[in-house]
Formats: C-alpha cells, sequence, structure tokens
C-alpha cells in the first residue's frame, strides 16, 4: 500500500513537470495574467467576484505544489495531509 506522502509527492511531481518547460511555463503564465494578476471582485456581482477567486486559489494551489516539489526534503505538513 502506497503512503500519503509518496502519492502526494507523485502528484506534485505531475504538477511541477506539466507547467515545466516551453510550453507548461507559458501556461502557467497566461493563467497567472488572468487570475492572479487581474482584481477578483467585481462590484454588484458576487458570483463573478466567486469565480474570479476559484480561478485565482488553483494558480496559487498549483504554484505551491510546483515551490514544495522542488524543496522536497521536508515532509508534508498535516493539513496537506488532510487535502489530500
Amino acid at each position: 500500500m502506497r503512503s500519503q506522502y509518496s502519492e502526494l509527492d507523485d502528484i506534485r511531481e505531475a504538477i511541477a513537470k506539466t507547467f515545466s518547460g516551453v510550453y507548461g511555463e507559458r501556461v502557467l503564465q497566461f493563467l497567472e495574467q488572468v487570475y492572479l494578476n487581474q482584481i477578483s471582485a467585481e462590484p454588484n456581482d458576487p458570483y463573478s467576484t466567486y469565480f474570479n477567486e476559484g480561478g485565482r486559489g488553483l494558480v496559487l494551489g498549483l504554484k505551491a505544489q510546483i515551490h514544495a516539489y522542488k524543496n522536497r526534503e521536508s515532509r508534508p505538513t498535516q493539513q496537506e495531509e488532510v487535502q489530500l
């Protein structure tokens, strides 16, 4: 049986490899421009605000997993284990 640590490491590796290289870095940069480098709030439109925040959260999550993979000497925190 695989441990949660190895499964999380495998997922992180897949994310990091997906967004590496010329094309992957270009896609990640596009996602950052669309969701991360824009204001999420839409006045008087909470649904659009929530949608924008969802995209922002996704990009932040992807970047966090890439960072964790590149610095993988550390073990996942308890919160990361629960999210798995």
